[in-house]
């Protein structure tokens, strides 16, 4: 995994996917978290970040995604556990199969790294009523860009 921990601050390399159906965005979190995020994982060295996505949603939802086009490329800085974090993702757009009976349940179970994940459906048009980070995902969800699109986020606190 593309991970360096340095202090009290950690950087990561991190794929993103995002699904869309319905005017609806496919999220997930941890049971135990508070807060829901896009689904994704670490890239690993050698590994093309396409291919990171394919095999993180394989691995946490048993999903084959198909992987469309790069829509974020994203600096993220945020206190997470106790830590400063520095993340680079690269957010792509996803479709599962046309078949996924994922598009048919509104809540379903995941695993990461042995932990239980919960997947959920959620509406574009509440997002901003939503504990969801990186925060900027409340409105850029909403509307995706045309082309790729570089940011720099801050969810760090004073």
């Amino acid at each position: 995994m593309i991970t360096i921990t340095a202090d009290n601050t950690r950087f990561k390399f991190r794929i993103v996917g995002i699904a869309l159906h319905n005017d609806r965005v496919l999220l997930h979190r941890l049971e135990t978290d508070d807060y829901w995020s896009l689904p994704g994982g670490t890239g690993e060295l050698l590994e093309p970040a396409a291919d990171t996505l394919r095999r993180e949603m394989l691995e946490e939802m048993g999903e084959s995604v198909n992987v469309d086009w790069l829509v974020y490329v994203v600096e993220n800085f945020f206190d997470h556990e106790g830590m400063r974090h520095h993340e680079l993702a690269f957010y792509f757009l996803m479709t599962l199969a046309p078949d996924s009976p994922a598009y048919r349940r509104g809540t379903f179970p995941g695993v990461e790294d042995g932990k239980p994940l919960i997947f959920q459906w959620h509406p574009l048009a509440t997002l901003d009523e939503l504990p969801l980070y990186p925060t900027f995902l409340r409105r850029g969800l909403q509307a995706l860009p045309a082309h790729t699109m570089h940011l720099v986020h801050t969810d760090l606190k004073p």
